[in-house]
């Protein structure tokens, strides 16, 4: 169950409740996004600095080129590389398989990332856990 303290006095008290509500909803999970995709990065690095891992990371230049670019207006946050052969690492080509790198350090923080929104938006809204 969600709850909202608003206090309904009027149309336009309603709505800038809802704005107050919305607005530090939006802030909070903006911070979790960002905390996510630093540990994406932080793992993808560790990835690729892993000299056990083929092929082996000779310049460390990929893991270094690591960048997170938030989107503004939107709770997204994108980890690029100017680098063309990060792609052909992570996907492989016709001569050349796949060494996966971003796609692992993804999948290992996805379900961990899902419980700390639910439990973010229900602190934010006092529900109590089902």
């Amino acid at each position: 169950m969600t709850r909202i303290r608003t206090r309904l006095t009027g149309q336009d008290t309603a709505r800038r409740g809802l704005a107050r509500h919305t607005d530090r909803i939006r802030k909070a999970l903006a911070a979790e996004v960002g905390d996510v995709a630093e540990a994406i990065r932080r793992d993808a690095r560790a990835h690729l600095d892993n000299a056990g891992l083929r092929p082996v990371s000779r310049t460390g230049r990929l893991a270094r080129s690591l960048r997170i670019q938030p989107s503004p207006g939107s709770l997204m946050a994108r980890i690029t590389t100017p680098l063309d052969y990060g792609t052909f690492l992570e996907f492989g080509t016709r001569r050349m398989p796949a060494y996966p790198w971003l796609g692992p350090a993804v999948a290992r923080h996805a379900t961990a990332f899902r419980a700390r929104v639910i439990r973010l938006l229900r602190q934010l809204h006092g529900s109590p856990r089902p």
